[in-house]
Parts: structure tokens; sequence; C-alpha cells
């Protein structure tokens, strides 16, 4: 099934370098089992208010699905995507003071991040497969514990 963000990147591949970030909340089960779904959605909203407010101008959001979400960066790189990426990881984690359900701070969830770009700086002729690679970054900063931008 494609993602949201993949027409906005076919798009912007046409004559530009585009970058790519997919959010993940870490252990989103374990919030759900502990609070329940409607304390996870609570964090999701977080998350979408924390992207809303450090999303540069000119990017594009989109929620992909469960406690995913995406940012395409057209005219962006790798190197200011995980500035973005970085600060959104930071604000989120500040956050949890702020989010509550039923009147109980929701505390200890994370956010892990996964980044790639097109042209690539290591091989600039490379087809582009943004999506693949950013999910293969992300995978890799949930392998290294989460709570990181890779």
């Amino acid at each position: 099934m494609p993602r949201l963000f993949e027409p906005t990147l076919r798009r912007h591949l046409r004559d530009s370098q585009v970058a790519l970030v997919l959010f993940d909340v870490d252990d989103m089960k374990g919030i759900n089992d502990m609070y329940g779904i409607p304390a996870g959605d609570a964090v999701l909203r977080e998350l979408g208010a924390v992207i809303a407010a450090e999303q540069p101008a000119g990017s594009k959001a989109f929620r992909t699905g469960g406690n995913e979400a995406a940012i395409v960066f057209p005219d962006g790189d790798e190197k200011a995507a995980s500035r973005v990426a970085e600060k959104i990881r930071a604000r989120f984690q500040i956050a949890q003071a702020s989010v509550r359900y039923m009147a109980e701070p929701l505390t200890e969830f994370t956010l892990s991040a996964g980044i790639s770009g097109y042209p690539r700086s290591d091989a600039p002729e490379a087809t582009p497969t943004l999506g693949a690679d950013a999910y293969r970054a992300l995978g890799e900063a949930k392998a290294q514990g989460g709570n990181r931008v890779s």
C-alpha cells in the first residue's frame, strides 16, 4: 500500500533535492497497554502539535498511520532535516510533563526518527529510495534503544 507521503516525494524529486523524516513513538503498545488507547491518542495529538510547531515553512507533514508521522522537506537536505528531527524529538520528550489523560500525567514516552535524502551525498546518482532508506534508518534508531535520530 502506498504511503501518503509518496506522491509528494515523487513530485519534488522531479526537479530538486528532497529529504524525508519518519517519526515513530517508541513503545506505543506499552503506553496503550498501561494507560489505554485514549491515552495513546493524547500522546499522538501532542506529537502532531510538536511537529506543527517545529516544521519549517514549505515542508509537508503527514500522519502515516498508527504511531508514525513523516515530514517531506522539498529543497531540503539530510543535515537540515536531521536538525529539525532532533528539535522535534527533544521537544516531544520535554512535552511529557504536559500530556495528561484523566488528570494523570503520561510519562516515559519518547520518539525515534529516521532520515533519508536525495540526492545522497555518498551516492549522488543513486536511484531514489527515500521511503525504504528512511524506514531502515528508523529501524536503526529503534534498535539502538529508541529516543534518537538516525
